[in-house]
């Protein structure tokens, strides 16, 4: 079974504030995308704020950038990580496919906001 998969670097778009630029980001990549992007509330991405959505193909979370005290990583970043999932568990003998430059040729296209892998 083929199991579609993207993950694009975001440069967040200008807001009053942290959670304001997610926002933004976050609305924008939903036109772009033609889904509508909603809080994700219940911490399942623990120390990333982030947003998602779905349609009747893929999953997308965009995550957000976590609090300094949060974030593990050696470089810590300003850009938010854009994710897209096929729907569903996949298995270790699935076919898996990255759809990255697709999504980065679409998003990019806009205008609006810019992302690369």
């Amino acid at each position: 079974m083929d199991y579609y998969f993207a993950t694009l670097t975001i440069k967040p778009i200008e807001g009053e504030n942290k959670n304001a630029q997610l926002f933004n980001s976050a609305a924008i990549l939903s036109n772009i995308l033609g889904v509508k992007f909603e809080e994700e509330l219940t911490n399942f991405y623990e120390e990333y704020p982030a947003y998602i959505a779905e349609d009747k193909n893929y999953e997308y979370v965009l995550l957000g950038i976590p609090e300094p005290e949060y974030d593990l990583s050696d470089e810590p970043s300003d850009d938010y990580e854009l994710q897209i999932y096929s729907h569903g568990c996949y298995a270790l003998d699935d076919n898996f496919i990255d759809i990255s430059d697709h999504f980065e040729k679409l998003i990019n296209s806009s205008g609006e906001i810019f992302c690369f892998k």
